[in-house]
């Protein structure tokens, strides 16, 4: 059965030039997935987000064709649209194995998705109570800025001044 459907997929971010390539590369990958092709491709120009400083969105608007439902679904997985419209058929029919099928799949995913969040939330606790534990330690701190890589943040302290001399490298005959 051939299933007809338009993907709403959005992205935010910065600078708003970048934006609008960003999407049309990730939306070209649409063609290389099995059993799907991308019959119209429409990418709206980038606008800046209301309240926020520097953010922006854009989307495209993608109507493909796939094989079944099932190839959708895995399209919906891989290029999480924010909406979905079937266009056609009209009336979807499945048996009740290709819905055990298309649930398993979704259950699947759910499990490994909340594994994933379970993991960092363990991660970011972990990294929380060390950060914690470090500045009980009065070790240093870390500044992370935006656009520079994270920095130690060092009490003042006066350093002794080291005078190494060199070893001549000439060699004794």
């Amino acid at each position: 059965m051939v299933v007809k459907a338009v993907l709403i997929i959005e992205v935010v971010g910065r600078p708003a030039e970048y934006l609008k390539e960003a999407l049309k590369t990730h939306v070209e990958g649409i063609n290389k997935v099995k059993s799907t092709s991308v019959t119209n491709l429409k990418i709206a120009d980038s606008k800046k987000i209301e309240g926020q400083e520097d953010a922006y969105s854009c989307f495209a608007e993608v109507e493909v064709q796939t094989e079944s439902l099932s190839s959708l679904m895995e399209l919906v997985f891989e290029f999480m649209p924010s909406s979905v419209e079937i266009l056609s058929p009209y009336n979807l029919e499945f048996n009740s194995q290709e819905a055990s099928m298309l649930l398993n799949d979704l259950s699947g995913r759910l499990h490994k998705y909340d594994e994933i969040a379970k993991l960092a939330k363990i991660q970011v606790q972990q990294l929380a109570a060390r950060f914690q534990q470090m500045q009980q330690q009065g070790r240093p701190q870390l500044i992370i800025s935006e656009n520079l890589p994270p920095k130690p943040l060092i009490k003042s302290e006066k350093k002794s001044s080291v005078n190494i001399k060199k070893k001549s490298s000439k060699k004794k005959k």
